[in-house]
C-alpha cells in the first residue's frame, strides 16, 4: 500500500512526500488536496520552484482534532503506551488499564460460528458503509468481547501503527482473531478508529508452555486524538464478515472446503498473559 511504497522509497535512499488524509475510497473530499498537492508537485518537478523552506514532507490530517500536522518523517517519533486488557469473564465489561492484570484473573471466552460469522461494520473498504460508524451493534453480539478505559483526564493524541498484542486459545487448528480500536463518546456511541485481523495457522504465532498462543494484530495506521472526557475500547472477536473471508476452521482450502467448525475462543489477560493495546504515543514536539 502507500506507506509501503513510501518505507520503500526511504529506503532506496529517495525523498518521497507523503500526504494521508481522512477519507475513504468513496469519499470526494480528497479531490481540492489532491489537487493542490499535485500543483505542488508539478511546480517543483516541472518549474524548477524549490519547496517552501518551513515545510514538511510528511502531512497527516489528525482525526479527532481535526486538523493537519507536518512531520519530517513517517512514522513520527513516538512513545508506547501499553493499556493492559483486564476483566473477570464478563464479555462486555472488561477494561484497558495501565497497570498489569493480576496473577488470577479470569479469561474471556466466546464462540465463533463461521456459519453465523461476525459481520464487519465500517473500516477501511471500498463500499459506501466504509469509514467511521456506530460499533454499538457490532458490541453487542455474543461473539464480541469489549474492554474499555475509564474517561481520559487529559487529551491523548497518537500517530502510527497500533497493535494488539493477545494471549488466545483456540478449539481449531485454524482461526481468525479480529480487533478494533474505537473512541466511546460521552454519548455512549462507539467510533471505530483502526482495526486488523489475524489468522492463526500452524507456523504462525507464538506458542505458550501452557498451550496458548501469542498474536500481534496490527491495527494498521492512523493519527488520532482521543479527547478528555472519552474513552478507549478494544474489540475483540474472530471475524468481520466479508471484509475478512471467514475462517471455517479446518485445515482445507478455504475457498472449496465445505464443512464449517464452530471454534471456542479463550482470550487470556493476567499476569502470565498480559494481552495489551499498544498505541505509539505521539511527542507533542515532533511536528
Amino acid at each position: 500500500g502507500l506507506l509501503e511504497d513510501y518505507a520503500t522509497q526511504v529506503q532506496a535512499g529517495l525523498a518521497p512526500r507523503l500526504t494521508v488524509g481522512p477519507w475513504t475510497h468513496m469519499e470526494t473530499g480528497y479531490i481540492p488536496v489532491a489537487f493542490r498537492e499535485g500543483l505542488r508537485w508539478y511546480a517543483e518537478h516541472l518549474r524548477g520552484e524549490p519547496p517552501s523552506p518551513d515545510e514538511k514532507p510528511v502531512h497527516l490530517y489528525v482525526m479527532g482534532a481535526n486538523r493537519w500536522r507536518q512531520f519530517e518523517q513517517w512514522p513520527p517519533p513516538s512513545q508506547p503506551l501499553r493499556l493492559f486488557l483486564h476483566g473477570n469473564g464478563a464479555a462486555k465489561t472488561g477494561r484497558l488499564f495501565t497497570q498489569t492484570p493480576s496473577a488470577g484473573a479470569a479469561p474471556d471466552s466466546y464462540t465463533y460460528n463461521p456459519a453465523d460469522p461476525t459481520p464487519n461494520l465500517g473500516g477501511p473498504k471500498l463500499a459506501s458503509d466504509a469509514g467511521p460508524v456506530d460499533n454499538r451493534p457490532l458490541e453487542r453480539r455474543a461473539d464480541v468481547l469489549v474492554f474499555s478505559s475509564i474517561p481520559l483526564r487529559e487529551d491523548v493524541e497518537f500517530a502510527g501503527s497500533v497493535q494488539l498484542e493477545l494471549y488466545v486459545k483456540s478449539s481449531r487448528p485454524t482461526t481468525d482473531f479480529f480487533g478494533r480500536l474505537c473512541v466511546v463518546d460521552k454519548t455512549g456511541r462507539s467510533t471505530n478508529i483502526c482495526d486488523g485481523n489475524f489468522r492463526i495457522e500452524p507456523g504462525r504465532g507464538e506458542p505458550q508452555p501452557d498451550g496458548s498462543m501469542r498474536i500481534t494484530v496490527s491495527l494498521s495506521a492512523t493519527a488520532y486524538r482521543v479527547r478528555a472526557g472519552q474513552r478507549l475500547r478494544v474489540i475483540v472477536a474472530s471475524g468481520a464478515h466479508p471484509r475478512f473471508a471467514r475462517n471455517l476452521g479446518i485445515l482445507e482450502n478455504q475457498a472449496t472446503a465445505v464443512d464449517m467448525l464452530p471454534a471456542e475462543q479463550t482470550v487470556y489477560h493476567d499476569a502470565a498473559h498480559p494481552s495489551a493495546l499498544v498505541l505509539p504515543l505521539l511527542d507533542t514536539s515532533a511536528s
